[in-house]
């Protein structure tokens, strides 16, 4: 009996992680056919590979920005320095 209430608990608990899944994926699915549509409404066209990149990027960092302030500070010290470097290399040119 014991061995029984085993393999039923096993059971329950392999169907509650594959409902879970399966709820998350749905969830996923929405949440990308929603910013599909908000994307698709702002450019005017719908989103190629590059778009959905700067998309996510942009997202990233306003995350950054909101829980680390100290950290998106270094990263545009960082982009500006790259970018100072590459405007002086196209100028002596």
């Amino acid at each position: 009996m014991d061995n029984l209430q085993g393999v039923l608990q096993r059971c329950m608990t392999g169907l509650a992680i594959c409902a879970a899944g399966v709820m998350h994926l749905e969830l996923m699915c929405a949440f990308l056919a929603r910013e599909k549509e908000r994307l698709t409404r702002a450019l005017g066209h719908e989103p190629n590979q590059e778009n959905w990149e700067d998309y996510w990027q942009l997202l990233k960092e306003r995350a950054l920005k909101q829980n680390n302030p100290s950290m998106a500070e270094e990263r545009e010290k960082i982009r500006r320095l790259l970018m100072d470097n590459e405007d002086a290399s196209t100028e002596t040119k």
